[in-house]
């Protein structure tokens, strides 16, 4: 989250799906950057129940995955995740996949 708060974004972060769904509720985030393993629900789950909580108001969505199954990326975009990227990923990584994202929505 440092890369993307020295380009001058804030960046939240929730221990659990249940505490991400509230935050999306909360904040309307413009990019959201979630775990397949999330405590709570998987990141696809909570993709799929933001989605039918907030229709047609989703941002642009990044899952970071560390599973070897094949079914999880063809699973992933059939939530409406736009970006599926395996682990491990360092911060400089997640913000090469964030920030552009975070541009456009203040455009």
């Amino acid at each position: 989250m440092r890369h993307i708060e020295r380009a001058g974004y804030a960046a939240v972060g929730a221990a659990d799906g249940p505490s991400a769904l509230e935050l999306i509720r909360r904040l309307a985030p413009s990019v959201l950057c979630v775990d397949l393993n999330l405590p709570g629900m998987s990141g696809i789950e909570l993709v799929a129940r933001a989605r039918e909580r907030h229709p047609g108001a989703m941002p642009p969505v990044v899952l970071m995955t560390a599973s070897t199954d094949a079914l999880v990326p063809e699973r992933a975009l059939a939530a409406g995740i736009d970006h599926v990227v395996r682990k491990p990923l360092g911060s400089r990584d997640i913000a090469r996949l964030v920030l552009p994202h975070l541009a456009a929505a203040i455009r």
